[in-house]
């Protein structure tokens, strides 16, 4: 089975945020990472407790980002994180999270995360991205040693599309995260299904 987590990034997002989280849940994807990066503390969990209630009709595993001290004050059992803010968090910290993902852009960086205690990994960009036109892409060949040699999940993140979603499970990534075809689509339940139908077929 394919591990789709969506993420969000409501500046982009058509139509109304929260009907759309609600489509995403819906489709049946693995897991939501509600990525908001210009909201203060205050307005990050006021957002999760909105968004909270969505998941769990759906039984989606919403992920946290970045807000650690949120994420622990309503103990929530998920998070992601940067590897500067995971390298800055504390070991009981760490600890409290059942599921605690790292953003990782680099072999080097992935055996970090591991040593920091992250659970599993996002890897990107693994195919040239619209919103970091400059970074390099890692490709699949990267992608496919990263997954091998880890110990923990990697998660193919950047640039990821239903032609070649394909490539990235001939290259062992256990599944994908995806921002912008899931805020800029018109039909959510198709694009989770192309995934999963293309997982599947490759």
């Amino acid at each position: 089975m394919c591990k789709i987590i969506a993420m969000t990034d409501s500046h982009v997002a058509k139509g109304n945020f929260l009907n759309r989280i609600d489509e995403i849940c819906q489709s049946g994807v693995y897991g939501l990472i509600l990525r908001e990066k210009d909201t203060t503390d205050a307005e990050y969990e006021w957002l999760v407790r909105k968004v909270l209630p969505i998941c769990e009709r759906y039984d989606t595993r919403l992920i946290l980002h970045e807000h650690v001290k949120v994420a622990l004050r309503l103990k929530h059992p998920y998070l992601h994180v940067s590897m500067g803010t995971l390298s800055q968090m504390q070991g009981k910290e760490r600890r409290a999270f059942w599921m605690l993902g790292a953003s990782c852009h680099s072999r080097e960086e992935v055996q970090k995360a591991v040593c920091f205690g992250a659970t599993y990994v996002t890897l990107s960009p693994i195919f040239e991205t619209a919103c970091k036109p400059l970074a390099d892409a890692l490709g699949t060949k990267v992608l496919s040693d990263v997954a091998k040699n880890a110990t923990i999940p990697v998660i193919a993140l950047g640039g990821i599309r239903v032609n070649n979603v394909s490539q990235v499970k001939k290259s062992g990534a256990e599944g994908i995260c995806v921002r912008g075809e899931y805020m800029t689509c018109k039909d959510v339940a198709w694009l989770t299904r192309r995934f999963t139908d293309q997982w599947r077929e490759a």
